[in-house]
């Protein structure tokens, strides 16, 4: 009986000591006011829809995303040793079809050397938009510098490129979804003469 009386009067005072606190205390405040909840970031994918004036943000947008598409295929290669079928979806997938082959020729060279140059841990190529030479929804011609060196052991200028070119992606070259843009590279590189290459947007 003791026992029970104990908890019943244990009970009483958490319950009386609650009842205290609902009332509020001596500052004033609400004790039972709880704080706000912490404010949350929304997360929302980037849109690539094309949008009516095509500017500087937009392109430099789509070009980390092919970059990293680009990137992507290149830490597989990293690992495979093998210009295989799955680093060949992700190179289709960004480059339209001359451009493709010559990216294709290149590391099938750089395989038969034994991967030499080939980063341990390829990152994405980083692109800096400096300049739209041309704007519309045929074509985007960038002057800027589309630095691969990520993709290298080292940094190197042959791994820099001044002008990009991209067109519309053709739906057939990204079976699998792995390009998340409207667009494909048409053209990466520089003339020898140093000259803009007013053709990059020549369908290939």
């Amino acid at each position: 009986m003791l026992r029970v009386v104990l908890i019943v009067s244990l009970l009483s005072l958490v319950l009386g000591g609650a009842g205290c606190d609902r009332r509020g205390g001596g500052d004033g405040r609400d004790r039972d006011t709880l704080p706000p909840p912490p404010k949350t970031t929304s997360t929302t994918a980037p849109s690539f829809d094309v949008p009516a004036v095509i500017d500087a943000a937009y392109v430099g947008r789509v070009m980390q995303a092919l970059d990293h598409v680009y990137g992507d295929g290149v830490r597989h290669l990293a690992v495979s040793r093998s210009v295989d079928e799955e680093f060949l979806k992700h190179l289709l997938a960004i480059h339209n079809p001359r451009i493709f082959q010559l990216a294709q020729d290149l590391w099938v060279k750089i395989q038969a050397r034994g991967f030499e140059g080939l980063a341990a841990t390829p990152a994405d190529p980083v692109t800096r938009v400096d300049k739209l030479l041309r704007a519309d929804r045929d074509c985007i011609l960038i002057e800027g510098d589309r630095n691969l060196s990520p993709l290298h052991a080292q940094d190197d200028p042959t791994n820099h490129d001044r002008y990009v070119a991209l067109s519309p992606l053709r739906p057939d070259r990204n079976p699998v979804a792995l390009n998340q843009t409207p667009w494909a590279i048409n053209f990466s590189g520089q003339r020898t003469d140093g000259s803009v290459p007013e053709d990059a947007c020549v369908a290939q």
